[in-house]
């Protein structure tokens, strides 16, 4: 059974999402997920059975798992993102759902903030001009540091 020999995911801890490193960390957490057939897990795709069958299944990608396989993998698909958070508590994740919505509650805020960030940097960027006359260095160096 392959969920008897899982290891936890853990990234070093210099990569443990931290409020400050979303774009990296959303990028690891994708990666991950995806090479453990994990991914749809927290993508919403893969959803609680709500009716226990008799199937059995041998792979953790399985877009049909019994109820008791669906909750080994959504539990171990929520951890690779809560043991990987600095203080989940505080960077708004939700813990109390399914690895789909604890997932979300980080996407929803930190891809939000992203690009609000991506909006004021194009918007920062935009008002930098180049006088004629003046320093192109000096003007290279406040669009570098914009």
């Amino acid at each position: 059974d392959m969920a008897q020999n899982l290891s936890l995911f853990l990234l070093p801890s210099e990569e443990h999402f931290d409020g400050t490193n979303w774009l990296s960390f959303k990028m690891r957490m994708t990666e991950a997920t995806h090479r453990w057939g994990l991914h749809r897990y927290l993508t919403g795709l893969i959803t609680q059975p709500s009716t226990d069958s008799n199937l059995v299944t041998t792979w953790w990608g399985d877009p049909n798992p019994t109820q008791i396989e669906w909750e080994q993998c959504n539990m171990y698909a929520q951890s690779m993102i809560t043991l990987n958070v600095v203080n989940p508590i505080r960077a708004g994740i939700d813990l109390d759902g399914s690895a789909a919505s604890t997932w979300k509650s980080l996407t929803d805020l930190h891809d939000t903030m992203t690009d609000l960030g991506l909006l004021h940097a194009q918007e920062e960027l935009s008002s930098i001009k180049y006088s004629e006359g003046s320093s192109i260095k000096v003007h290279f160096t406040a669009m570098r540091t914009a």
